[in-house]
């Protein structure tokens, strides 16, 4: 992963404004990056082409402010055969201003911020208490669908996990 940064890095540098990745969460192709710029579009930019994937640039700031929303969340009610696993569904961009997010069977759904969602995901078990393979539902990303489908634009979804390591990292 550290060869991947820095072969990511040096693509950064090479442009304006200047980017510069500082750390990412285990495998899972979440970094943490600074730059002087204040512009997330300018930013955001820097990134597009790279690795052949879209990417969502947000502000550490409103991704730590989240968080703590997220982790004061009180957790749906127990379901059996259900884990429920709390996340937080981000915008690509500066966000949607208004419109209301609307829960679904995949997961409970709610407004942090126009550009942030809190999300408890539905994860289903096997019979033994661990996370069922053949019931994924979609995973994350299809938690990040339904809510684009509702708000619209590009949103990604990330389990608390990966969004407290890569603050941690």
């Amino acid at each position: 992963m550290a060869d991947w940064v820095s072969l990511l890095n040096a693509h950064l540098a090479a442009g304006q404004p200047r980017v510069e990745i500082l750390g990412y969460f285990r495998q899972t192709g979440n970094f943490m990056a600074t730059s002087l710029s204040g512009v997330l579009e300018e930013v955001t930019e820097r990134f597009d082409g790279l690795l052949d994937t879209e990417w969502v640039v947000r502000p550490l700031d409103d991704v730590a402010s989240a968080l703590t929303v997220l982790l004061a969340a009180p957790q749906p009610e127990t379901e059996t055969g259900i884990r429920w696993t709390a996340g937080l569904v981000l915008h690509g961009g500066a966000g949607v201003p208004c419109g209301a997010v609307t829960s679904t069977a995949r997961a409970v759904l709610w407004r942090i911020s126009p550009a942030i969602v809190g999300a408890w995901k539905r994860d289903h078990e096997d019979e033994n208490g661990r996370l069922n393979p053949s019931e994924r539902g979609g995973g994350w990303g299809a938690v990040a669908e339904d809510v684009g489908r509702q708000l619209v634009g590009r949103w990604t979804a990330r389990s608390q996990t990966t969004v407290q390591g890569l603050i941690d990292s």
